[in-house]
């Protein structure tokens, strides 16, 4: 098991790596499920067409979605908690956590006893439950958590864990986010990277000319860039307040300043 890991994150890292050595990732999100109950479903295409071996199903591509409930069959809304790290005053938001994508005439590939499978492009999206504020905005609730738009992610996992990541600087890669908090430069390098944990069935796939089986799995996950987003900028009354602010900081240093003279 602990080779298997091992092999996991060296798989990962060659496939999907984050960034340049030079580049600096900051992680700016979170997000976490309010349950270890299953909240995402990847569905092989040609379900209800099976192998007699290992009852695998035969297609060669699928369907990778969230789910509202452990057992929902079609995609729905998950409920998660999201965190802006940058914002650690927010604390926890409730989300809406949506994903639907399609993946089609792309068998899994196996490396080392690792499967891959390749998610040509796609997008997820993270939507508040109710409103919040940040200084002196306030946001209603549906608003733009995180959205995530990329192309060529990969779903890759042995047993019954394995990871969902996608990354921009990959050639052939790309991810851009969009957010009603945060702004992203045009050319900022960003990743994510999503786990699936209490997979069931475990990874598998028939051949290699098959996707992978179909699983449920739980699923929790960062977004990171380079640099970090910007977050959002304080509204004229806050510049005000921190103007005086900063004011009567220059006051009291004088005076201390003028105190010591005196002393001398």
């Amino acid at each position: 098991m602990f080779k298997t890991t091992i092999l996991g994150a060296a798989v990962l890292a060659s496939l999907v790596s984050a960034a340049p050595a030079s580049a600096v990732i900051t992680t700016f999100a979170v997000f976490t499920p309010t349950t270890q109950a299953h909240n995402v479903r990847w569905v092989n295409n040609a379900v209800g067409k099976t192998s007699t071996v290992n009852n695998s199903q035969t297609g060669s591509g699928g369907y990778f979605y969230t789910i509202a409930t452990p057992t929902s069959n079609g995609p729905g809304i998950a409920k998660v908690n999201f965190e802006f790290l940058q914002l650690p005053a927010l604390g926890m938001l409730g989300a809406n956590f949506f994903m639907d994508v399609s993946v089609i005439n792309t068998p899994a590939l196996s490396v080392s006893g690792i499967l891959i499978q390749q998610v040509m492009n796609g997008s997820f999206s993270f939507k508040s439950q109710n409103a919040f504020t940040v200084g002196a905005t306030t946001y209603a609730a549906g608003s733009n958590l995180l959205t995530g738009t990329y192309v060529n992610a990969s779903i890759v996992g042995a047993g019954s864990s394995g990871s969902f990541a996608g990354n921009n600087t990959v050639p052939g890669s790309s991810l851009s986010y969009t957010s009603d908090v945060l702004s992203f430069g045009a050319l900022d390098d960003t990743d994510f990277s999503l786990s699936l944990t209490s997979v069931t069935q475990a990874f598998f796939r028939r051949n290699a000319a098959t996707s992978l089986r179909s699983f449920r799995a739980t699923s929790g996950g960062a977004f990171s860039s380079d640099p970090a987003p910007t977050p959002p900028v304080p509204e004229p009354e806050m510049w005000a307040m921190m103007v005086v602010g900063f004011g009567l900081i220059g006051v009291q240093v004088r005076r201390r300043a003028r105190r010591t003279s005196v002393a001398a």
